[in-house]
C-alpha cells in the first residue's frame, strides 16, 4: 500500500471516529483488544478467531507504548496484511518489514490526524516526536 494511500486510510478512521484513543476506535470496528503478559521482544499481534478480529497487546509495557502498539497492529488489519505475520517473524525469522513499515506508517499518520500542518509546520522531526509522544524513527518514515 502506497504511503499516501495509508495517509488518507489513517485521516479517514480518525475524521469518522473524532478520536485518537486506538481502543475506543477498536471498539468501534468490532475489533477486540487483550492484555496480557508476553515476553518483551513481543509487542502485540493480530489474529482472527470465529470472524472476530483480535489484537493482543503486551500489557508490560507503558499505556502510551501500548497504544502505539495497538494502532500498528489496527494498520495491519486496515491495510489487509496476512494473519500469519507473527508466525513468519518467530519461527521463520523472515521479517516483511513493508508490511511493518506500513503499519508503523499508518500507526503515525493517525496519530497525527489530530494536528493540522500548521500546528506543525516549522517543527523539527525531534520537537514533533516531544510533542506527540510518536518514535523519531516512526516519523522518519514519513517525513523522508
Amino acid at each position: 500500500m502506497k504511503k499516501m494511500a495509508i495517509k488518507l486510510l489513517a485521516s479517514s478512521i480518525y475524521n469518522h471516529h473524532k478520536t485518537v484513543n486506538p481502543f475506543e476506535v477498536c471498539k468501534a470496528l468490532d475489533i477486540e483488544t487483550v492484555f496480557i503478559p508476553m515476553p518483551l521482544k513481543l509487542k502485540g499481534y493480530t489474529t482472527e478467531k470465529y470472524r472476530v478480529k483480535l489484537i493482543y497487546i503486551n500489557n508490560r509495557y507503558p499505556e502510551v507504548e501500548q497504544q502505539f502498539i495497538c494502532l500498528h497492529e489496527l494498520g495491519h488489519i486496515l491495510c489487509k496484511h496476512e494473519d500469519n505475520i507473527l508466525f513468519n517473524q518467530l519461527y521463520t525469522y523472515h521479517r516483511n518489514s513493508k508490511e511493518e513499515n506500513e503499519a508503523n506508517i499508518f500507526a503515525t499518520y493517525f496519530i497525527l490526524s489530530k494536528y493540522s500542518a500548521e500546528q506543525l509546520s516549522g517543527f523539527t522531526v525531534s520537537q514533533i516526536s516531544q510533542l506527540t509522544g510518536i518514535d523519531e524513527k516512526h516519523l522518519y518514515l514519513i517525513y523522508d
